[in-house]
């Protein structure tokens, strides 16, 4: 990783107000994204060309790139977890984040365990120290199994943070669909879980659920 690029990704927005807190359903309004990615090793499969991991950046990508068209003041923060969490930038605006995707696809970082919980707790502290006024949300993408991690969602959602996942995988069962369909938000009585088994569609779902919540009253 270029040390330099990512602390001056890290360099804005220290000691702003806590977020506020809403609650299900949503309200319309700029949003504080976390982009939170699974980089285990199994990431590397090459069920979704490249691999799991690079269709990860790209699926990012068309999320971010409505969210830039539709010219709102959106904050976007990306962590990526193995066994432990790593945030990579915090509170970028749109077109930034797009830079910071692209250059992480040029990485090759991969490697370790899963624990999601670890991921889903530095996601808590980015929200918790981010701006007021702005709707929270997590879009969680992981390819399997690790860590404790229904406490710290289900208390993500109580506190007002819309909780999107995407399992990744050969099949459902390889990835942990029961619990983290308890820890996946409800909007109008639908789940914000999806299990999405190719390249295509995972691509197409970030770019649908970009800006859907823009809807919902």
């Amino acid at each position: 990783m270029n040390i330099q690029l990512v602390s001056t990704l890290l360099q804005r927005l220290d000691g702003r107000p806590e977020a506020i807190e809403v609650q299900e359903p949503f309200a319309s309004g700029p949003e504080h994204c976390i982009l939170l990615f699974d980089r285990s090793a199994s990431m590397s499969a090459d069920d979704y060309p490249p691999s799991r991991l690079q269709a990860a950046f790209d699926a990012g990508l068309e999320f971010v790139k409505v969210k830039l068209a539709a010219n709102l003041p959106d904050l976007i923060s990306i962590v990526m977890f193995e066994n432990e969490a790593d945030l990579i930038c915090k509170d970028l605006p749109p077109d930034e984040a797009i830079k910071a995707l692209n250059y992480l696809k040029s990485e090759d970082e991969i490697g370790g365990g899963t624990d999601i919980n670890s991921g889903l707790l530095e996601a808590e502290a980015q929200l918790n120290g981010g701006p007021a006024g702005y709707r929270k949300r997590i879009l969680l993408l992981t390819d399997g199994h690790g860590g404790d991690f229904i406490r710290t969602g289900q208390r993500l959602r109580g506190a007002g943070v819309c909780i999107d996942i995407i399992g990744i995988a050969g099949e459902p069962q390889h990835v942990a669909e029961t619990d983290l369909k308890k820890v996946a938000s409800v909007v109008n009585g639908v789940s914000r879980y999806r299990f999405i088994k190719n390249r295509a569609e995972l691509l197409q779902h970030f770019k649908t659920i970009a800006n859907d919540l823009q809807q919902v009253k």
